[in-house]
């Protein structure tokens, strides 16, 4: 019997602890086969697929791409190497350029690697070293190296010794890393100049073009051979080559006046250089491109006028038609074969904060080793394939999620996110990204319950920002939404809202995203905490001079049109304030940082405030130190508060009854905290689940003396821990409750839980998944006589209620106060008031409501009741209809659509007799001249 006890404990342990997984029909695009950072300094291998560098700090990896942009499994590169470039042969093995490594400490070397990414265990990492004249150590530098078709190796750079031999500036090695001895070696490009070479080009007769900053070759001085010769394959000058140079290297009159940086041999043999331009007598003849003949001399009818901003061009790559792929100064650009520019060739990119390392040909396309952001919003990181004409080629690694780091492309930077999840299920998203799934905005966009992208949402193109990527903040959503579906958003931290270029603390935009310019909030004023009441008006606390009066600090209420609400006014506050919260009968919950009373020697920190702003002295004050708050659907108050009596145990999670006394049946729990409440932690984010689970986040991964390494605990109803889930790695500075039994999580992360999943995820909370919620217009319109059967809503078999459901948050639309009763669909509507549908699919109910706010207007019947007057409100015992045309009859109804009252008249004023009945809400229908007029009527 005992056994059997522990076997039902244990199963019911096991139910109550379902740990929440991952919702992968939330967001479908993001599958996993695509991530957004594939690595940087790419390299084209001779099947079409690419290698890259793939920094994962504190190493770096070479990963293999498929053509497509997706991460290669297969490829089993294991080394752990700081990885500068990789060079490619034509058989799909590769050398890299590697520094610090620890075969050879502190220098500059090559290492070897197979095909399948393993390391070429035959190779021998040669040591590079570069003397100065001095004597001295300088750095060393590879700028070029390619392979022979016999697997030996050219690399050029600046170094003066290579496994402590001679070999200033060049060297060719064996496939095994040893120096080929039969290549001229020894003092090629004296180091007494400070020459260095910086690119190679091999001919299809075996012979070198060798470029760099020179004018002595093996000691002998060549005064027409600056910055350019031809080598044979063995080492030796090719004197059949020849650039006739004038004036010097620092004062060119012919030739050359600056370094060459790449070299591409043309199938006809003629030579292509870029960077330095090609003076005759004095003047520039050929801008950042020269062709030259295959005996050196100059292709007159290749005409480069390409200035770049004087700027010079390190890399470019040719196509088959003989074009060529420059990166410009401030984008790519193309010229035709001639050297003019090609004009077909448009590229929109306004991120180039750097040169890219390499621009090369995969088939028709081009890959671009730089950041990518065209002025719609599109992104891409570290590496950008083009389409032949310039655009983005979207099919190459497309993006899911958030696009990473647009602003700002160092994908190290913050990438703040703000969600919130709109009263009909759908997501606002605010922050530093401007593209979700490959579709571009501004800043803000909407997505789909499901998290897809809503293409109906359009921000406004008054609205602009401006961003301070330095600060990295943890706050609540600054976005909120009112009843007939209009978003206020504040400034963040990091971002500046502005309309029409003038900086704006508060803004109101319509459900589409246009600008709602019928609200105006007074510049100058910085908000800290803002809530909507029920009507409409807007509950806030900020800083500035509407938050101020003589040297004190008060809440503020705004009207629809964002004027303050002279009618309310606060009690005053000696310290400005923390948060705020409203209840369910609009009186307001404060929190400030203490207010310490010398005559009990306590401090008060929560207090309550009636609707008109006095304090409600019926709330009892908490004494903690608290600065974090969170009602429940039942009014009672979930607290994040401060004890500094005990060291790293000084952050407590506990309940406070409605009347602001401790709740004792709630057990209480600790985070990590230090001495010092300025600099506290607090449990800030706490979210409450249609079984009425808690959820928090542990601080500093700690709770109860406990480490937890996962980003949320699970609480029972009293508090008690039931389980742990979420991978604590990445950054999740934005979290948001979705329909009751969803968590979203947006932030800066590209794995989760061991899945894929880009910058954003949703989380399911409930054993059993419900469907979401039905959609449509939170705002909707009626005449007269019309009912909820007239609403229109996307869905399976819509259900009505007067109520929201418990876990939705208490400062949404509930206008009706009533039992939780279900609406039969001939319940007559009444103008202002709000109602919930669920969806019922495969016979599993909605947990969420969408709520939906009736406005109404005037029909013909209306006419007839231009005059109609009702009093008292709210009913004590009588109720006094009066209308200037006759009243025929007048029908009384509850909530549920049951009939109570029926009586006939031929009146212009009736009195009905509502003693008997039960205080609440009820529905009365008046007919006058055939026509039907609904009102909404309150018995106390």
């Amino acid at each position: 019997m005992k056994n059997l006890y522990l076997l039902i404990l244990l199963l019911s342990l096991k139910t109550i602890a379902q740990i929440p997984t991952i919702d992968n029909t939330f967001n479908t695009n993001d599958n996993g086969n695509y991530e957004q950072y594939i690595g940087k300094n790419s390299a084209l291998l001779p099947d079409g697929k690419l290698l890259s560098v793939y920094n994962n700090s504190p190493n770096e990896k070479i990963i293999r791409l498929n053509q497509d942009g997706r991460i290669d499994n297969t490829f089993n590169y294991t080394d752990k190497t700081f990885v500068q470039k990789i060079y490619v042969k034509s058989d799909g093995k590769f050398l890299v350029t590697i520094s610090n490594n620890n075969d050879v400490a502190g220098s500059t070397s090559i290492k070897s690697y197979n095909d399948n990414g393993t390391l070429n265990a035959n190779f021998t990492i040669p040591k590079f070293d570069n003397i100065n004249t001095s004597g001295s150590v300088d750095y060393v530098i590879i700028n070029e190296l390619i392979y022979q078709s016999d697997g030996k190796i050219i690399v050029v750079g600046d170094f003066t010794k290579v496994n402590n031999i001679s070999c200033n500036n060049i060297v060719r090695l064996n496939s095994n890393g040893t120096i080929d001895t039969s290549f001229t070696i020894g003092i090629i490009f004296p180091k007494d100049y400070g020459d260095y070479l910086t690119a190679i080009a091999l001919q299809s007769d075996g012979k070198y073009l060798v470029a760099g900053n020179f004018s002595i070759y093996n000691s002998i001085t060549k005064t027409y051979t600056y910055r350019l010769i031809r080598i044979n394959n063995d080492g030796t000058l090719d004197n059949t080559f020849s650039i006739y140079s004038t004036g010097g290297l620092s004062n060119t009159i012919d030739g050359f006046d600056w370094d060459i940086s790449k070299i591409i041999v043309q199938p006809d043999n003629k030579i292509i250089v870029s960077q330095g331009n090609f003076r005759a007598n004095g003047y520039i003849v050929s801008r950042n491109f020269t062709r030259l003949n295959s005996n050196g001399t100059r292709d007159i009818s290749f005409k480069s006028t390409e200035n770049n901003n004087d700027i010079g061009i390190n890399v470019f790559c040719m196509q088959n038609d003989g074009k060529i792929i420059f990166p410009a100064y401030d984008k790519m650009k193309r010229l035709n074969s001639d050297g003019t520019k090609d004009n077909t060739f448009i590229d929109v990119n306004t991120n180039y904060t750097n040169y890219p390392s390499k621009v090369y040909m995969q088939n028709d396309k081009i890959i671009i080793n730089s950041h990518y952001k065209s002025p719609s919003g599109l992104t891409r990181n570290g590496i950008t394939r083009l389409n032949s004409d310039g655009s983005l080629d979207l099919t190459f690694n497309p993006q899911s999620g958030t696009n990473l780091l647009s602003t700002f492309p160092d994908r190290y930077y913050y990438n703040e996110s703000n969600t919130k999840v709109l009263l009909d299920g759908k997501l606002l998203l605010f922050g530093c990204f401007t593209a979700y799934n490959d579709s571009p905005f501004n800043h803000i966009c909407r997505l789909n319950q499901d998290g897809q992208f809503d293409s109906s949402f359009h921000l406004d193109p008054a609205i602009s920002f401006t961003f301070n990527t330095n600060y990295q903040a943890d706050y609540e959503s600054i976005i909120k939404q009112q009843n007939d579906g209009k978003i206020l958003f504040t400034n963040s931290p990091s971002i500046t809202v502005l309309v029409n270029g003038v900086n704006k603390n508060l803004v109101r935009i319509n459900e589409n995203g246009s600008l709602d310019a019928t609200f105006n909030f007074a510049s100058g004023n910085n908000l800290i905490d803002y809530k909507i009441q029920n009507d409409g008006k807007i509950i806030a606390i900020g800083t500035g001079p509407l938050f101020t009066e003589n040297t004190k600090f008060k809440v503020i209420r705004l009207n629809l049109n964002g004027s303050v609400d002279s009618s309310f006014t606060s009690m005053l506050f000696s310290e400005n304030l923390i948060s705020i919260e409203i209840q369910n009968d609009n009186k307001i919950l404060v929190i400030h940082p203490t207010i310490w009373n010398y005559t009990t020697n306590t401090t008060i920190s929560l207090q309550r405030l009636n609707q008109d702003g006095t304090l409600d002295t019926s709330f009892i004050p908490a004494k903690e130190y608290i600065n974090y708050s969170k009602l429940q659907p039942d009014g009672k108050i979930i607290i994040s508060y401060y004890n500094n009596t005990v060291t790293n145990k000084s952050t407590y999670l506990a309940r406070l009854n409605t009347d602001g006394t401790k709740d004792v049946s709630f057990t209480e729990n600790y985070g990590y905290g230090n001495s010092s409440y300025s600099s506290n932690e607090s449990f800030s984010k706490i979210f409450i689940t249609s079984q009425g689970k808690i959820i928090i986040s542990p601080i500093k991964n700690y709770l109860n003396d406990v480490t937890i390494n996962k980003k949320y605990v699970i609480l029972s109803n009293s508090g008690i821990v039931e389980n742990y889930f979420g991978d604590n790695d990445g950054l999740y500075n934005s979290i948001s409750q979705q329909n009751c039994d969803y968590l979203i999580v947006s932030g800066y992360f590209d794995k989760i839980d061991g899945v894929k999943k880009n910058n954003m995820v949703r989380y399911s909370l409930s054993n059993s998944v419900t469907p979401l919620a039905p959609t449509g217009n939170l705002s909707q319109t009626f005449t007269s006589g019309q009912t909820i059967s007239n609403l229109v809503v996307n869905g399976q078999n819509i259900q009505w209620y007067n109520t929201p459901n418990l876990c939705a948050s208490n400062n949404t639309t509930n206008k009706i106060k009533n039992v939780n009763v279900v609406l039969p669909t001939n319940t007559l509507l009444v103008d202002g008031a709000t109602y919930f549908a669920t969806q019922t699919i495969n016979g599993i109910e909605s947990n969420y409501r969408l709520p939906i706010t009736v406005t109404k207007t005037l029909g013909t019947n209306d006419y007839a009741f231009e005059n109609l007057n009702i009093f008292p409100i709210p009913i004590q015992d009588f109720l006094t209809i009066s209308n200037n045309s006759a009243i025929d009859s007048v029908e009384i109804y509850n909530l549920l659509g049951q009939i109570l009252f029926n009586e006939k008249y031929n009146s212009n004023a009736v009195k009905i007799d509502f003693s008997s009945f039960n205080s609440g809400v009820y529905l009365a229908k008046v007919y006058s001249d055939n026509n039907i007029k609904s009102i909404k009527v309150v018995k106390k």
